[in-house]
């Protein structure tokens, strides 16, 4: 009985396997998809070789710029917080949180003035999707999905 159970069990799982091994196999390949944000926008905006190389250093310069002012912020975010088992002196608190604010308006404006760079290599053509894809972009930023034409 034993012997007879282990037979049907061994065939199933060998069935099961070869079954998955048959769609790992054949299934179709995916399309691919550009690497990052920086690469997909230069495909949907369909840039010029020159203008790839001018977007990619921008892109380069803006996400320097972004990671400083992050470990900024980090580091102020930590100060602020600190002050939880260190009692502030006057109105450190308050200094901080003016800090995290000036922060976080350099962020934007970095943003703001990298789209503006953008835009400012786009033909009339690229224009147009150009607006479309800033409009994904601030979905993006905010963490939200893009909600869906109905």
């Amino acid at each position: 009985m034993d012997k007879k159970i282990y037979t049907i069990g061994f065939f199933v799982l060998l069935v099961v396997n070869a079954f998955l091994a048959f769609l790992i196999i054949k299934r179709p390949p995916h399309p691919a998809a550009p690497r990052d944000a920086k690469d997909r926008i230069s495909q949907e905006l369909n840039l010029s070789e020159e203008q790839k190389t001018l977007f990619f250093k921008m892109a380069r310069a803006h996400g320097q710029q972004m990671r400083e002012i992050r470990g900024e912020q980090r580091a102020v975010i930590k100060e602020y917080f600190s002050q939880l088992s260190n009692k502030p002196l006057g109105n450190a608190k308050e200094e901080t949180l003016v800090q995290i604010l000036a922060l976080e308006e350099k962020k934007l404006k970095t943003t703001y003035a990298h789209f503006e760079e953008l835009r400012a290599i786009c033909t009339e053509d690229q224009l147009a999707r150009y607006d479309e894809i800033i409009n994904e972009m601030i979905y993006r930023l905010l963490g939200q999905n893009r909600p869906r034409n109905r």
